[in-house]
């Protein structure tokens, strides 16, 4: 430390110890001639030497604390400019935040239509092919034929790519694709055996009256269930391919879903013998 800086920062000492050597001077000045000073003298004495000094720190004490006021005045701005600046660090690091926030959002809402995209894709292939193999399960039901195989394998390998497609549909879609699972793997295993047995074949030309009326009620029921998937399956196909926010089972009454067999399954449908109890069985649904 330099003595200029030691003198300003002290200076005020220095002073106070210079005024009281001066008067301790004249004190001893005037004392040392054997003169005495009597108590009051002495007093006097004291308290014009003192009184002074005190009201000097007095003084000095509050142009003191107004400094230190001032220096705190000074703090509380440097602070509160720290303080705005911290603020307007933390809006910038937010809006920050909140774009990073967005883009992400934004990115997975993509990546999840994306998806959906390619799962819908997948989804309409899967359901095309469910549409042709029990759209010919229910012709087979009508017009019976030799050699005839329902691909079981192909409807496992269809229901798995509908399963995979229901993770990222809306819950309603999600239920009714469910559904659609459900209902081909219910169908083909209680249908499998009868629409390949050869007995379908003969059922046309059986001569007990009871067995083929048997034959026809059982016949015209597997075809009327085959078709109603199989119309199912079609509007399925339209929320895959036509990008359907959503999509419901549609409902079919006796008569649209009778129509349908003319339309779907073969115009020769109305003149086969088991044309009455298909549209009975239409109407049961």
């Amino acid at each position: 430390m330099s003595i200029k800086t030691y003198f300003s920062r002290n200076w005020h000492i220095l002073v106070s110890v210079a005024y009281l050597g001066f008067f301790l001077g004249l004190f001893f000045k005037a004392t040392s001639f054997g003169n005495r000073l009597d108590l009051n003298e002495l007093g006097d004495f004291l308290a014009g030497v003192v009184g002074p000094l005190a009201l000097f720190w007095l003084v000095l004490g509050f142009f003191q604390q107004g400094k230190e006021l001032q220096n705190n005045v000074a703090a509380l701005k440097l602070q509160t400019q720290e303080l705005k600046a911290s603020v307007k660090q933390q809006s910038e690091m937010a809006k920050a935040a909140q774009i990073q926030n967005a883009l992400e959002e934004k990115h997975e809402r993509d990546r999840r239509e994306r998806k959906l995209s390619a799962d819908r894709a997948l989804l309409g292939f899967a359901l095309h092919d469910l549409h042709d193999i029990f759209l010919n399960a229910s012709r087979q039901a009508i017009f019976p034929k030799a050699e005839y195989k329902l691909n079981w394998d192909k409807i496992v390998d269809c229901c798995e790519t509908v399963g995979k497609c229901v993770e990222n549909a809306d819950p309603e879609s999600s239920k009714v694709l469910a559904s659609i699972m459900a209902k081909a793997q219910y169908l083909t295993a209680r249908h499998k055996e009868a629409l390949e047995s050869k007995a379908l074949l003969s059922s046309d030309d059986a001569c007990d009256e009871f067995l083929l009326d048997t034959l026809i009620v059982f016949r015209s029921d597997i075809a009327v269930q085959m078709l109603e998937f199989v119309l199912i399956c079609a509007a399925g196909f339209k929320y895959a391919r036509l990008n359907v926010d959503r999509f419901e089972e549609p409902q079919f009454d006796g008569e649209s879903l009778a129509a349908s067999f003319c339309n779907y399954v073969s115009h020769r449908a109305e003149g086969h013998p088991l044309w009455k109890k298909i549209q009975y069985h239409c109407n049961l649904r």
